[in-house]
């Protein structure tokens, strides 16, 4: 899809790879920037098999799956699956690196152990995510990272305390523990 998430990766994307996106239904903003990125656009429902193999799937190393919505995502990725399963080894051009988004962090953390996805073929691979959990993974490693070089990383006693300027709570599911 290319909401707002989706544009931003196929743009950056665009530089350096041949992209190819889709959307059931672009608006001309989306037709425009498609057009001044040389990606090209393929119309209709991602999990719809034509949209797919027009789209070029077989020919696809990599395929990112940001429809706004987990159930159409997993719909996709199912399609995605049956499509590579009945090809013939001839058609497919290389391992396809699936990256599924996934709003629901307990349906992500669920995915991979679904049989579904342990008995992914060879030819592809799928690698399910959350963006929010990873911009916030980001930040946390950014933000250690920069008071590290600025000593920052100072203990709470009265003679250290400074201004505060940002409180970071909750990040435990990613770093392993519970930090404020």
């Amino acid at each position: 899809g290319l909401g707002k998430r989706g544009r931003f990766l196929a743009i950056q994307r665009s530089g350096n790879d041949k992209v190819v996106a889709n959307d059931s239904d672009p608006t001309p903003e989306i037709v425009t920037a498609c057009s001044n990125h040389e990606i090209s656009l393929v119309n209709g429902n991602a999990a719809d098999t034509a949209v797919l193999h027009e789209a070029g799937l077989n020919r696809a190393s990599e395929i990112f799956i940001f429809t706004g919505s987990d159930n159409m995502n997993l719909e996709v990725i199912h399609s995605v699956n049956h499509i590579r399963q009945d090809a013939d080894p001839s058609q497919i051009q290389q391992a396809l690196e699936c990256y599924l988004n996934i709003e629901d962090l307990n349906l992500r953390d669920l995915i991979p152990a679904h049989e579904k996805f342990l008995e992914q073929s060879g030819n592809m691979q799928v690698t399910p995510f959350n963006v929010h959990k990873n911009v916030a993974r980001n930040l946390w490693k950014s933000m250690i990272h920069k008071a590290e070089q600025d000593q920052l990383c100072l203990p709470l006693h009265p003679e250290n305390r400074k201004s505060t300027h940002i409180i970071l709570l909750g990040f435990d599911s990613i770093i392993g523990r519970a930090h404020v």
